[in-house]
């Protein structure tokens, strides 16, 4: 998805989803100090942005993780 456009799965969530997948796509470094809480770390999440952010490309597309949202 381009780039500040959140997918459709966050978007139905209400603010609960909405709010941390928006977060977690900011351009701040602070979404990578947070802990993941919801026990991925055993797939390789290191920190939150990696439990909404599968990658985000350099011409700005994101792809996004859905996990996150249930």
């Amino acid at each position: 998805m381009p780039h500040g456009q959140l997918p459709e799965f966050a978007r139905s969530g209400g603010t609960k989803v909405l709010e941390p997948y928006g977060y977690a796509l900011q351009d701040s470094e602070a979404p990578d100090y947070i802990p993941c809480f919801c026990g991925c770390k055993n797939f390789g999440h290191r920190n939150n942005r990696d439990c909404h952010i599968k990658s985000m490309d350099r011409d700005g597309t994101v792809t996004y993780r859905s996990h996150a949202a249930t």
